[in-house]
């Protein structure tokens, strides 16, 4: 690459990215990007949905946009009283880069209500990494209809 060309680069990286993780996150995800012009973002969705008696898997979607093809998201899940409840960690040799994970909760060990997704992108592009925080994206889980 030359010179001037990499120069050019990381100022049209944030610009392209925004716009491509504008198409590819579904309604009601929120993308976030690095303010540095590095172009990785990601982005996470909680299913809002019934919090059922014992323990049950629940799902949620990310989405990750990256530089480089060594990735890895850590996602914590959150309950309404702050305490994470379960974390999953993805990496680019075995995940997709959008794509559907479960988590189980059990409803003896927390309560319905607001739960929040709270996730960290991690990319390395040789001895650089790049850790990216998440916007936190909240869902809620109802109690069951008696």
């Amino acid at each position: 690459m030359t010179r001037s060309l990499r120069a050019l680069v990381p100022a049209l990286v944030p610009a392209l990215v925004l716009v491509l993780a504008a198409h590819a996150a579904p309604a009601g995800a929120t993308t976030v990007s690095a303010d540095d012009g590095s172009g990785a973002s990601g982005w996470t969705k909680g299913r809002s949905g019934t919090l059922h008696d014992g323990c049950r898997a629940y799902t949620y979607r990310y989405g990750v946009e990256v530089p480089t093809e060594s990735w890895s998201l850590e996602v914590t899940v959150v309950d309404p009283s702050g305490e994470a409840v379960a974390s999953d960690l993805l990496h680019a040799e075995s995940e997709p880069a959008t794509g559907k994970r479960r988590y189980r909760l059990c409803r003896a060990a927390t309560r319905p209500g607001r739960f929040v997704l709270r996730a960290r992108l991690v990319t390395t592009d040789g001895w650089t990494k790049e850790v990216v925080p998440l916007e936190r994206t909240r869902f809620r889980l109802r109690a069951p209809r008696r």
